[in-house]
């Protein structure tokens, strides 16, 4: 039975721990109560059931029964197992680089398990001052460190249709690579999820200059032998076919490389594209517009992989010209070797489906 939790105070070290079907989802010091809020409105309702959640635990906290969604913990890890992050030496070099004693920060998950990382907002108060990434495995340090090379080049650049969070800091945490961003105003929310809504401009001005290449570049492509090591039984009616249809050469350019509309979002006149994590400057030049209309049906393609690699490919390949089909491939190649699965799941049922 679920009892209610005692106030402390934050320098105590009591956390209150935020759960969603026995999962964790973030954990904020219990005091002060207005940094509960603070925290919860860093949530990002990226899905309806996010939003629905995010909506039922803020209405609690004004009734003081959130109680009801968390749990009164000594570490905001404490249901982090096998980390050996030190929260509480990362947050004072955090103090230290703000320059601010009280500095307090709320720990995040991701939605997606297993992806060996922890997410932080950290605050002055109540004023979110930053927002931390972190490595909780070698995999994930990294996508980390590539998500810091795209965002210094593009930090460089006087980009005009779109903003990123600017790099703070990139250090690390004992064994822990941790890169601390820009955080992005509370009010922005993500785009629509529509393919109208794809970010044309923003994707020209990042793309940089787009190179056609022959096949005997192809294997020097940075992420091809990731590509070529995950290909399978299952994938390998797509992969002969693409092998087939290197000779007439194709395009590349810099891409986001995980663009959807979770990644994008709108605060009054200012469109912030964020999570670079995947981003690669040799990459299929159809990749983000491929990648973003992926994304809006990813539950189908999981749910009815079969029936949505049909659609897509009526969608995309019926009566195209042959340097065409080579470029969508290859965006689904591309897409398949960063580990997102509809990508994965169109080119496993490629043989399934006219």
């Amino acid at each position: 039975m679920m009892t209610q939790p005692q106030e402390s105070v934050t320098g105590g070290g009591k956390y209150l721990l935020y759960t969603f079907l026995g999962r964790p989802v973030f954990a904020v010091p219990a005091n002060p109560r207005r940094l509960r809020r603070a925290a919860l409105h860093r949530l990002q309702p990226s899905t309806v059931k996010r939003a629905v959640y995010r909506t039922c635990v803020g209405w609690s906290m004004l009734a003081r029964g959130d109680w009801l969604f968390s749990q009164s913990v000594g570490s905001p890890l404490e249901q982090t197992s096998g980390s050996t992050f030190d929260w509480e030496n990362w947050l004072h070099e955090m103090r230290e680089y703000f320059g601010i004693t009280h500095l307090a920060a709320a720990f995040f998950w991701p939605t997606v398990s297993g992806r060996g990382r922890l997410y932080a907002h950290v605050f002055d108060g109540t004023e979110p001052v930053g927002f931390a990434k972190i490595s909780l495995g070698a995999n994930s340090s990294v996508r980390l460190s590539r998500e810091a090379e795209t965002l210094r080049r593009l930090g460089a650049k006087y980009l005009q249709a779109f903003r990123v969070p600017r790099l703070l800091m990139e250090g690390k945490a004992g064994e822990h690579l941790f890169l601390l961003l820009e955080p992005v105003p509370t009010s922005a929310r993500p785009i629509a999820r529509r393919v109208e809504a794809y970010p044309h401009e923003s994707v020209k001005e990042y793309s940089d200059e787009v190179r056609s290449i022959g096949p005997d570049m192809v294997p020097t492509l940075s992420w091809w032998a990731k590509y070529i090591g995950q290909t399978d039984r299952q994938s390998q009616q797509f992969h002969d076919e693409l092998i087939s249809l290197l000779d007439v050469g194709t395009t590349v350019c810099r891409v986001h490389g995980d663009l959807s509309p979770h990644n994008v979002v709108w605060d009054e006149r200012t469109l912030w594209i964020y999570d670079w994590e995947e981003s690669a400057p040799d990459a299929p030049v159809r990749s983000d517009p491929i990648g973003f209309a992926l994304s809006i049906r990813q539950s189908a393609i999981r749910s009815s992989p079969v029936l949505e690699t049909g659609r897509f490919k009526r969608r995309y390949l019926k009566n195209v010209k042959v340097a065409d089909r080579l470029e969508i491939m290859m965006a689904l190649a591309f897409r398949h070797a960063a580990g997102i699965d509809d990508a994965t799941q169109i080119i496993r049922n490629w043989s399934s489906s006219k």
